[in-house]
């Protein structure tokens, strides 16, 4: 599973990186899932954390990596626009996955 995970992960990220024409912000970045994590995942920079039903979904990778473009790397001016984040991370989730799991 965790070889499933990493091949997922590096094949979004190869996607978004030729897409955006910028290459990803850090230079490395651990994929950590978290046993007592409510379902979920967060994106920190150099991080992103899971929770054991979400660490192996590419969809999900999908979405918090999208974050570190649209909210890591382009910061809102104020958390009222924290939708277009989130918008931004759904969009990347629905049309990239088909091509980010080409791996």
């Amino acid at each position: 599973e965790a070889v499933q995970t990493a091949a997922s992960a590096s094949a979004i990220l190869r996607n978004h990186s030729i897409f955006e024409g910028v290459p990803f912000l850090p230079e490395k970045t651990d994929i950590l899932e978290i046993e007592d994590s409510r379902r979920g995942a967060m994106e920190n920079p150099g991080l992103i954390t899971f929770s054991p039903e979400d660490s192996a979904t590419p969809y999900v990778h999908t979405h918090e990596f999208a974050h570190m473009y649209f909210g890591n790397l382009v910061t809102l001016s104020t958390w009222g626009d924290a939708w277009v984040n989130e918008g931004f991370a759904t969009l990347f989730e629905r049309d990239f996955r088909p091509v980010s799991l080409s791996y």
